[in-house]
């Protein structure tokens, strides 16, 4: 839900939009009991009956109730008006520290004061067995006085040893549009320790080891990890939402896995020998398909009971059959509900896709027979009807 300025969300009038992230958008508007601004956090309308995002919404509120640090953005209060959920937080002026490293490297005479305010604002946090888990020059802010803030704590984790301790909210916060498909591990990945990337527990040093790369990039003025180890891509949940399969170069190649959902880190199994990307559940979710790295689909019969199983790979056929590039999320095949047809995007023979475009195929008991084309792919590589 959008909300324009001048509109009213309970009391509070709303300035302006300030920004967006995974947990919702943040406006700036006027508390007129206390004559002061500041900052809602309001979960989008659309994911009002997700009740992940709902119980993370509400534990950031407890969280955050439970942190009283000069350098830690305050929570006033959590709002709900007309099916609207919102939390109210200090507003602080100020540019982020992002927005200063953008000017270039910080002097140390400078950079001190700034990182010794966030240690002690970690300090604080993990004194109460909170991690911020998503520490990064965007979520920490510089007031004209000198006080460093530091925001966000919105996936933080208390670490305890309730079963509330192991929800989905693992992974991190979401930073870019293109990696909001479920299943994928999500996060800030320049500033994340190796084994936060890697979906595994993490505690009070996942924040050490951020606070070290926010330390570096302040004084030299670039991040310290300017790729990630490894890509983790194309997350698809089975049939019955009870585990993710996805690809993964972490062999040095991409293979494909496949892990417990949402219980991230229970372990996980490399299904593919000899490469493999973009994974397709069937219907039945007892057999998953993946694209080969000389063209072809794949097939691995699955077992996902109590404990996973998976059999030996097997090529159902091969052929010049169109892939996104290495990088890109999404897939350019499906497969009908018996798992027996598939449809295929044929690359074309010659490379001017003008004259001679990309053809939609189907694969039926593994002999292609060409289905009248509904579909033509432009000279960007994208679909147009």
């Amino acid at each position: 839900m959008s909300l324009q300025p001048g509109a009213h969300l309970s009391a509070y009038e709303i300035l302006g939009l300030i920004g967006s992230g995974g947990m919702g958008m943040v406006y700036r508007a006027r508390d007129p009991k206390l004559g002061r601004d500041v900052a809602l956090k309001v979960l989008p309308e659309e994911f009002a009956l997700d009740a992940d995002r709902l119980a993370r919404f509400r534990r950031e509120a407890q969280v955050l109730a439970s942190l009283n640090h000069p350098n830690i953005a305050a929570i006033y209060g959590l709002e709900e008006a007309d099916g609207v959920r919102a939390l109210v937080l200090e507003f602080v002026e100020g540019p982020t520290l992002a927005d200063r490293i953008a000017h270039g490297a910080i002097p140390l005479d400078e950079a001190l004061p700034i990182a010794r305010q966030i240690a002690d604002a970690l300090e604080a946090a993990h004194e109460h067995g909170i991690v911020h888990r998503d520490l990064k020059p965007a979520n920490i802010k510089l007031r004209p006085d000198g006080t460093v803030k530091v925001l966000d704590f919105g996936l933080a984790k208390a670490l305890d040893s309730s079963p509330s301790a192991t929800e989905v909210s693992q992974l991190p916060t979401i930073t870019s549009p293109a990696m909001t498909h479920m299943g994928m591990i999500l996060g800030t990945a320049a500033y994340m320790s190796p084994e936060q990337a890697r979906g595994k527990p993490v505690d009070k040093r996942a924040d050490i080891w951020a606070f070290g790369c926010v330390f570096y990039e302040m004084l030299a003025g670039t991040r310290a990890f300017r790729g990630t180890t490894f890509d983790e891509l194309n997350g698809e949940i089975s049939p019955d939402g009870r585990w993710v399969a996805y690809q993964s170069n972490e062999s040095g190649q991409d293979e494909m896995y496949v892990r417990p959902f949402p219980e991230v880190n229970s372990g996980r199994w490399q299904v593919s020998t000899g490469g493999g990307n973009r994974p397709l559940w069937a219907h039945s979710g007892k057999e998953l398909f993946y694209l080969a790295p000389g063209g072809g689909v794949m097939s691995v019969g699955v077992e996902g009971g109590a404990m996973f199983r998976a059999g030996s790979p097997t090529k159902l056929f091969e052929g010049p059959y169109l892939a996104p590039p290495a990088g890109i999320v999404g897939r350019t095949y499906d497969v009908s509900a018996d798992g027996q047809r598939f449809l295929m995007i044929k690359q074309a023979a010659s490379t001017d896709v003008t004259s001679a475009p990309p053809q939609i195929i189907v694969v039926q008991n593994w002999l292609e027979a060409e289905a009248p084309r509904a579909e033509a792919m432009s000279s960007t590589g994208e679909v147009v009807r």
